[in-house]
């Protein structure tokens, strides 16, 4: 009840204590019930509501979105049976759809605001992970970028290269036919679902080279059974995980080198052990004649073999 102004909650009706007028919510187009209370779809009202509010007819609409009745448009006559007419059946019923369209519209309305929400957070994690989306139809060569991959290669966002031969002249000149094979290879067998991974150098805008590693990653994503599936991944940025990789590669060959130099160093001690060793019995074995003839001979070794130690 209420008025222009104003309105009041009605009285609550329970499912399971009117299980007929719910199911034929469910089932008919419309109920028209001329005498309410004696109508089968109705009577089950008749105590907990008709004759409270003196209600002898009945015209209810059910509110239906995606074939599920989410409500119901109630027309009720006060006072005896009546008659409906078809023109009234029929207001009824596009009255309700109006409602289901108003319903479903701000239900559109908020999943849409909800997905752009979560495209922004989407687009915002991207940014922050130095990474952006990508997607190849290898039926028609098209390439797209998402709108974060263009700041990340240099350029602006929602910046597309079109084609995959575009897409090849921002990859580093010397990395770039390796790269081509990779796609080709994509394009001429059907690897499924099975996800891919190629890493190469960038070039920057305008096609200069550039220091930056990227990873692309990327899988056949299925849209429609009668389509072939394009190929959509991301691109990483993965320079400073390349340094580091490379420094840790770095540092394990200078251990490697170390070692070995360690390795020789220890050797080389025992080479100069074992001449310094027969200097000192050449020198305690000769006579006095061959100290004379070798002694400066012998010296000279041993010095050199104390100063290689």
């Amino acid at each position: 009840r209420g008025d222009a102004e104003r309105h009041e909650r009605g009285d609550l009706i329970h499912r399971e204590d009117v299980p007929r007028y719910f199911a034929a919510l469910e089932e008919d187009r419309i109920i028209t019930a001329n005498e309410a209370q004696e109508e089968p779809r109705t009577h089950e009202l008749s105590t907990p509501y008709l004759r409270a509010h003196g209600i002898g007819a009945l015209l209810d609409a059910p509110i239906v979105i995606e074939g599920k009745s989410v409500g119901v448009l109630c027309h009720e006559h006060v006072g005896a049976s009546r008659v409906w007419q078809i023109e009234e059946t029929l207001l009824a019923a596009s009255i309700a759809d109006i409602v289901a369209l108003a319903l479903e519209s701000a239900r559109t309305r908020e999943v849409m605001a909800q997905l752009s929400a979560r495209q922004e957070e989407l687009h915002q994690a991207l940014q922050a992970a130095s990474m952006g989306a990508w997607c190849w139809d290898d039926t028609n060569d098209a390439m797209r970028w998402g709108d974060a991959l263009g700041p990340l290669l240099g350029y602006w966002a929602g910046y597309e290269p079109g084609t995959l031969e575009r897409h090849l002249e921002h990859v580093h000149a010397q990395d770039r036919d390796y790269v081509a094979a990779q796609f080709e290879a994509l394009r001429s067998t059907d690897r499924g679902t099975t996800p891919f991974s190629i890493e190469y150098r960038a070039a920057n805008s305008g096609g200069r080279s550039s220091r930056r590693w990227l990873r692309m990653t990327g899988r056949r994503v299925r849209e429609s059974a009668a389509q072939t599936p394009p190929w959509r991944g991301v691109i990483f940025d993965i320079s400073a995980e390349k340094d580091v990789r490379d420094q840790l590669a770095n540092a394990q060959r200078l251990d490697e080198l170390g070692r070995l130099a360690g390795g020789v160093a220890h050797d080389f001690n025992n080479l100069l052990t074992i001449i310094r060793s027969s200097a000192a019995v050449i020198s305690q074995r000769v006579d006095e004649v061959g100290k004379a003839a070798l002694g400066a001979e012998v010296a000279i070794i041993e010095d050199a073999a104390r100063r290689g130690a």
